[in-house]
């Protein structure tokens, strides 16, 4: 592989859009007004590990048949966010704001997670493909 899919600087710009993003909405109320708004907020969340994992990926050189380990590790971040999300609504919400409101819910944030990760990994495979025939 001649040059980075990932960089370092691309993991950093894209964590400054997510942690916008969440602020936004957060504050502004937009989750409890815009239904799916959480969704996509945890699809940015997988596509964001991915990148970082890619980047770490090349930067350690870990073996590249790594599709499936950064689509666990994804996962098992994905899992810890739902824990942290339990955990806040148990221990720190004073009532007005429900992380977990369901288990459908929680099976949706994991799978919008999953679902950014794997378009990431797709997009990163077709590219290197097409780097390949240049």
């Amino acid at each position: 592989m001649g040059k980075k899919i990932v960089s370092i600087h691309s993991v950093a710009i894209f964590l400054w859009i997510l942690i916008v993003f969440h602020f936004i909405a957060f504050f502004g109320d937009l989750y409890q007004s815009y239904n799916g708004l959480d969704k996509i907020s945890h699809f940015l969340g997988g596509f964001w590990l991915t990148i970082l994992f890619s980047h770490l990926v090349q930067r350690f050189k870990w073996p590249e048949g790594s599709f499936i380990t950064v689509l666990g590790w994804v996962a098992l971040f994905t899992i810890f966010w739902e824990f942290h999300e339990f955990l806040a609504d148990k221990l720190i919400n004073n009532g007005n704001l429900k992380m977990q409101v369901s288990v459908s819910d929680t099976m949706g944030d994991l799978f919008f997670g999953l679902l950014g990760a794997t378009i990431f990994l797709a997009w990163k495979k077709l590219l290197l493909l097409m780097e390949a025939k240049s």
